[in-house]
């Protein structure tokens, strides 16, 4: 072999050396791992990891609005996946419940509205003062009254419990009421067996239904 020949075979070796260094292969559609766009290798052959995806802030809570409760709840089913339930309230500790509920998996306005129940429960050893079809009515301060019945029965533990349910239509226009009253009475056979405040019932109203991805048309707006 002669120097200029081998200087010739050294060159071209260095050049095949260089070339094969610094090449950049392309990655394949998706062999970064992404999800189908072209991926980019670095010269050192890494994957740029691309930015997290910014986590869902749950709904889920619980809040107070003058004498009424909110509560925002989140339900993970194996068939219906992730919904929540919301539902607003005033009482209870022993005293009867006025309760409004909704779920995210529900209707919504303007083609249903949320349900409006009177909710009584009684110790172990006593009854309920609300009794099966007994006639009631809610009566607000505008003299407005809603007729309802009751429905009585006993719970897992064997409970008394009584209940007077509004569903919709039924239950929009005592939504209404309520929007616009300070009071509401449960008369039972002639007699005022409670009375719920309605302070704090608007602002309730609409977190609760924020809270299940609906909005206040048709009761507030």
């Amino acid at each position: 072999m002669t120097a200029k020949t081998g200087i010739t075979t050294v060159l071209a070796t260095v050049v095949a050396l260089s070339s094969a260094l610094w090449a950049v292969p392309v990655a394949a559609s998706g062999a970064t791992g992404g999800s189908g766009a072209p991926g980019f290798l670095s010269i050192w052959g890494q994957t740029v990891a691309p930015a997290p995806a910014p986590k869902t802030q749950s709904r889920a809570g619980y809040w107070e609005y003058g004498s009424w409760k909110v509560s925002v709840e989140r339900q993970d089913s194996y068939e219906d996946g992730v919904y929540y339930n919301c539902q607003a309230w005033t009482g209870g500790d022993g005293e009867p419940y006025a309760r409004v509920g909704i779920s995210s998996q529900d209707v919504g306005p303007p083609h249903a509205y949320p349900g409006v129940t009177i909710e009584e429960y009684a110790p172990r050893g006593y009854q309920t003062f609300m009794q099966d079809q007994q006639r009631m009515y809610l009566w607000f301060d505008d003299e407005d009254t809603y007729d309802g019945i009751v429905e009585s029965y006993y719970d897992n533990d064997g409970l008394p419990n009584a209940v007077v349910s509004f569903y919709y239509p039924y239950s929009l226009p005592v939504l209404l009421a309520m929007r616009r009253n300070n009071q509401m009475d449960v008369v039972v056979e002639g007699r005022v067996f409670h009375s719920f405040f309605l302070n704090g019932f608007t602002a309730s109203y609409l977190k609760m239904m924020e809270g299940c991805g609906f909005s206040g048309v048709g009761v507030v707006h």
